[in-house]
């Protein structure tokens, strides 16, 4: 059975255990109606996508929105980034308050805009700052407590390493390296050997990110690294049979190379409750969110492009259904023909 939050913090590992593989917190992307899709996938366990400290100690309705949690939701991991302990300290509360199973630190996030104001992988340049934090996180909160972080802000020399055992230090129960530096951004390729020396550096449960884009990756990282789980981001955009399949692969121990993908019964099906969950959430506005993941599930489709170019006009959920129907794939590709 899944780890259940009101069990010893201590027991965080057990969460990797029953669910080796976990979808990582997405700005625009990780809310109710992705993380529905990942459960449906087998994902007992799901993550938020990062919202303000600053924003949660002032109640913000914004900030709420983007958590997006719905009545009952449970086994839901919170993600927090901010740069000063006392807030960081004070928008755990609130999050634990507001059912968090886990409550994660942002010290990952590239964004100009995030680190300008000393947060997310800005903090790899202020150990000190980033020591005070985990120690007012940890005092503040009684869930487990974990850290995703790159392996430097541009160096690459491993600032995450001291880090990470500050954090272990301090009663931090995982931590998450995405093994790129923060100069990389998602370019490159992913240094697995840093989820290793990461591995070997610290007792907490670690959880390694970049470049899982079928399930023999994410086998062969585990293998490779020593890694408790893995985590994986941009690649279950518009894929999340992805999470199912690492899954499987996992518990198996074998993974072949390559993958199929889903039919287009099993993908128009998916988009339309994706696409129904989302407007449940948010009205009208939900399907025009909607169009940036119908553009990654028609990714690499025969007449995609023509397709999702009708996608990008449809005004309500039925004009979606005709527009996904059983053969729509077929008549888009046949369209795009020349005569």
């Amino acid at each position: 059975m899944p780890w259940e939050p009101e069990q010893p913090v201590s027991q965080y590992r057990e969460i990797l255990k029953n669910q080796p593989v976990l979808p990582a917190p997405m700005c625009g992307i990780s809310d109710y109606a992705q993380r529905e899709v990942c459960r449906r996938m087998g994902a007992a366990w799901t993550f938020t996508q990062m919202v303000s400290a600053e924003g949660l100690t002032r109640d913000d309705d914004h900030t709420l929105r983007i958590l997006d949690l719905a009545e009952g939701e449970s086994r839901v991991a919170m993600q927090i980034f901010g740069g000063d302990p006392e807030r960081l300290a004070a928008g755990a509360r609130r999050l634990e308050a507001l059912g968090a199973a886990v409550v994660d630190l942002n010290m990952g996030c590239p964004a100009r805009k995030v680190n300008v104001v000393n947060a997310g992988a800005a903090l790899l340049r202020d150990l000190p700052l980033a020591g005070r934090i985990f120690r007012a996180m940890r005092r503040a909160v009684s869930v487990p407590l974990t850290v995703k972080m790159r392996w430097d802000w541009d160096d690459g020399s491993g600032a995450a390493l001291e880090v990470a055992r500050m954090a272990e230090a301090e009663g931090f129960d995982g931590v998450t390296l995405h093994a790129r530096t923060r100069e990389q951004g998602y370019s490159g390729k992913a240094d697995w050997s840093l989820i290793e020396r990461m591995r070997a550096a610290v007792s907490m449960a670690v959880v390694g990110n970049g470049d899982v884009r079928e399930p023999a990756d994410a086998l062969a990282m585990m293998r490779q690294t020593g890694c408790d789980g893995v985590m994986i981001g941009r690649a279950l955009i518009g894929d999340p049979w992805l999470l199912a399949e690492c899954l499987a692969a996992i518990a198996r121990g074998e993974a072949e190379i390559g993958r199929r993908g889903p039919d287009w019964e099993e993908r128009r099906r998916l988009m339309l409750a994706h696409a129904g969950a989302m407007v449940e959430r948010r009205g009208p506005h939900g399907l025009v969110q909607f169009r940036k993941h119908a553009a990654a599930y028609l990714r690499g489709l025969p007449g995609a492009k023509r397709l999702r170019e009708g996608l990008m006009n449809v005004r309500s959920l039925a004009e979606l259904e005709a527009a996904l129907g059983p053969d729509a794939l077929q008549r888009a590709e046949a369209a795009a023909l020349p005569e």
